[in-house]
């Protein structure tokens, strides 16, 4: 078997550019001229939220995710700790991933999608006033008055919340999912932040004291039954397709691993998102290729339960697969490790950061680089990582409804 390669220890930053450096830092001035005049209304609400409390009313929380599907669902034990500590919490996130949070009385899902969140934008910065005041906007009824959480150091997602009424700000100090842009200890908290640790174990610094912590669970999704009709023993779920350019494998090599798995006996699949068919099969080469398309994500819980082990860049679905307790293979190279790294016992990152000295790197930035260091993950390595699986992992594995504590 294909001995991982360490993840580097101290994680290489992402350093920013000057122009990128210098707009942060305005926007961290606006921030804490934001809070500073807010000061009169925090006050205001917090005699107001104590008072509730009083009365017996749960105090609120208010958590900003406005990016992907594994970031929202990296936040579920964070969204369950504070409904264990008593209080009201929202969320406030993208439409299509509200079902990756379970249903909870104390609980409410704010559906919000800036022009910033998307990646191909145009003129984002441009834009950026008009979308900070709209999502404030939309913000307000969940965080007037209350505790608000903006898990990846996001300036503009701080922006927002003061603006939106909030009573405390609590953010990263640096912008640690994208890039190492800091944040002014003036323009909200700073919690501790532990550069090797997972998604999941960065945003326990935003837990209540004295709550246990968990793990992601998809038991809400899993309802039987799981595995479709048609499920095999054999099946090799294959995700290629990535949000960003910078995380996708050569698709030569999909091909070539395809192939040699059927050699050995097994069933590959491409496993796609709404809309990534077409492109999946001709960027592989393959249009014959089996191929079962998810436009949910129960529908990727359901479709990748079907599977004996998954194969994946990193992506949203590659999260799915790890909270499933799925055998996992994940092909990353530019990407923040090991922040974004899956943390199950049956998972195992294939990456050769230790080759270059460039990495990690920010998505927006230069794709050849990325591509270059994403190929040095060949299919042999991740042959060698995939087999101990398929020979020892029982047909149908089980699909784990996991709320355990960590």
């Amino acid at each position: 078997m294909t001995t991982p390669v360490p993840f580097p220890d101290p994680p290489r930053e992402i350093l920013p550019g000057k122009k990128k450096l210098l707009a942060f830092r305005a926007l961290d001035f606006v921030a804490a001229a934001l809070r500073a005049l807010s000061w009169p209304l925090r006050v205001a609400d917090r005699r107001r939220r104590r008072a509730a409390e009083r009365r017996g009313d749960k105090p609120r929380v208010a958590i900003f995710e406005p990016f992907g599907m594994g970031d929202v669902l990296l936040l579920q034990p964070l969204v369950r700790a504070w409904l264990d500590a008593g209080a009201a919490v929202a969320f406030a996130g993208r439409a299509p991933w509200a079902s990756l949070l379970p249903p909870h009385p104390d609980f409410r899902y704010f559906p919000v999608f800036p022009r910033w969140a998307d990646a191909r934008a145009r003129n984002k910065f441009l834009h950026l006033p008009l979308d900070v005041v709209a999502t404030a906007r939309r913000l307000r009824p969940a965080a007037a008055g209350a505790l608000c959480i903006c898990p990846r150091g996001d300036i503009r997602s701080v922006m927002a919340f003061w603006l939106a009424g909030a009573s405390e700000v609590r953010t990263l100090p640096r912008y640690f999912s994208a890039n190492d842009c800091p944040v002014s200890p003036l323009a909200a908290t700073l919690v501790p932040l532990d550069r090797m640790a997972s998604r999941r174990m960065v945003s326990k610094a935003f837990a209540p004291e004295g709550v246990p912590y968990g793990r992601p669970s998809l038991a809400h999704l899993a309802a039987p039954p799981v595995f479709p009709p048609d499920a095999e023993p054999g099946r090799v779920g294959l995700v290629p397709m990535a949000s960003v350019f910078g995380k996708m494998w050569v698709m030569r090599y999909w091909r070539v691993l395809a192939d040699a798995l059927r050699d050995e006996g097994w069933r590959p699949v491409l496993l796609c998102g709404p809309g990534e068919l077409g492109v999946a099969r001709e960027a592989i080469g393959d249009a014959g290729a089996e191929c079962l398309v998810a436009e949910t994500p129960g529908d990727w819980v359901r479709t990748l339960g079907s599977c004996r082990a998954v194969v994946s860049v990193n992506t949203g679905p590659m999260h799915l697969a790890d909270a499933l307790g799925l055998p996992l293979v994940v092909v990353d190279g530019p990407s923040r490790l090991p922040l974004w790294a899956p943390e199950g016992e049956r998972a195992v990152v294939l990456h050769r950061q230790d080759a270059v000295p460039w990495v990690p790197v920010h998505f927006g930035d230069d794709y050849a680089l990325q591509a270059q260091v994403m190929a040095l993950v060949t299919p042999n390595a991740v042959l060698d990582a995939l087999r101990p699986f398929l020979r020892s992992e029982p047909a149908r594995p089980p699909v784990s409804g996991d709320a355990s504590r960590a």
